[in-house]
């Protein structure tokens, strides 16, 4: 999972300002859960069966694999004619790709076979509920803090630029950038790449094998 941004921008403080560049995202995830029904499921869920076996004792596995790829083109210009009046013209071209893989496994409770038409629907009905409400949860609502972030943003007021600020355009801020990524990306998967492939390659450079 990460993202690109590659932009250009004009100096600040001028009559004309603008700003442009291009944008690209990847996100891959892998996901694998297990739900147990237990014999109070059908009931607390208003679920009608003649066979408490059609979902009671049920295991359901669930592995998703969702891929995005989102591409933008992106350019905004700003004319100030005052200190209070300023128009602004921009434009945006997204071109996103999704598509996901979902396997569902079901075992344990009674044998379909022996089920009735209707136990049948309701064990289907309720593995298709259950990963729905996954996605749904998984997909939009991590959305909802970072619309509450973006607002929060938007409503600061801009502050002019003085000796004390930090500029963004310089070299100093692409290294501390590009520093920060790798130093990030190096702390969240060392250490299971350490307990994986490495810890197993340090014996067996010893001669040791499992």
């Amino acid at each position: 999972m990460g993202g690109t941004e590659c932009r250009l921008s004009s100096p600040a403080g001028e009559r004309l300002d603008y700003v442009g560049g291009l944008y690209f995202y990847h996100d891959k995830l892998w996901s694998n859960s297990d739900q147990l029904n237990g014999s109070q499921y059908a009931g607390f869920n208003g679920i009608a069966v003649t066979d408490p076996g059609a979902v009671d004792g049920v295991l359901q596995n669930t592995i998703g694999t969702p891929v995005v790829d989102s591409y933008a083109a992106f350019a905004q210009a700003n004319v100030h004619f005052t200190e209070s009046w300023t128009l602004t013209a921009g434009l945006r071209e997204t071109s996103e790709h999704k598509s996901a893989s979902i396997i569902n496994t079901i075992s344990g409770g009674s044998d379909p076979s022996t089920l009735s038409a209707s136990d049948l629907a309701a064990r289907i009905a309720n593995t298709d509920t259950s990963t729905a409400a996954a996605m749904l949860l998984g997909r939009f609502f991590v959305v909802i803090p970072i619309l509450a972030i973006a607002g929060n943003l938007a409503k600061k007021r801009l502050t002019p630029a003085s000796l004390g600020t930090f500029p963004v355009t310089g070299p100093l801020f692409t290294v501390l950038l590009v520093s920060t990524i790798l130093i990030v990306g190096a702390l969240t998967f060392f250490p299971a790449l350490s307990l994986g492939p490495i810890l197993e390659h340090v014996p067996m450079a010893a001669g040791k094998a499992f």
